[in-house]
């Protein structure tokens, strides 16, 4: 299925990053994988900290570059979430696909109570299911053009 442009936005804050990650969490459940794409320091990880803050996660948001995989609990107050996993992924340092797989991502990806982000996708997969594809971009001001593409 072709990808469809869902969203463009200008943010100019960290808070308007933020924001945008309260928001698309909000169409999230269970099993769904988002995947992220920008350069370093493009907003992902200030985005992920949106994303927390909507599913109610008690510990700080980080970039798992050098740990790969980040698992967090969901603590929000929901059936729909109730043992739900938000599992933050970055493969920037990965080598080859075969690398991700041995670290268990086949387990975390059929996991119906797993909510996925992966940033870099590309250094791993080309045939992840994704119900979202964000683009994080710098512009000549420092501003964040953030582009959500649906892919559902």
């Amino acid at each position: 299925m072709k990808e469809k442009c869902y969203e463009t936005f200008l943010s100019k804050t960290t808070q308007d990053t933020i924001n945008l990650g309260l928001r698309l969490a909000n169409y999230l459940k269970g099993g769904d994988v988002v995947l992220l794409k920008g350069g370093m320091g493009s907003g992902k990880t200030t985005f992920m900290r949106g994303v927390g803050l909507f599913f109610k996660v008690r510990e700080p948001i980080q970039s798992p570059t050098f740990i790969i995989i980040k698992p967090y609990n969901i603590s929000k107050n929901n059936v729909f979430f109730k043992d739900h996993k938000l599992i933050h992924v970055d493969s920037y340092r990965l080598k080859k696909k075969s690398d991700f797989y041995d670290l268990g991502f086949n387990e975390i990806v059929n996991d119906k109570k797993n909510i996925i982000f992966i940033e870099n996708p590309s250094n791993l997969m080309a045939n992840i299911k994704a119900k979202y594809i964000v683009y994080f971009n710098i512009n000549k001001n420092n501003n964040r053009i953030i582009k959500i593409f649906d892919k559902s």
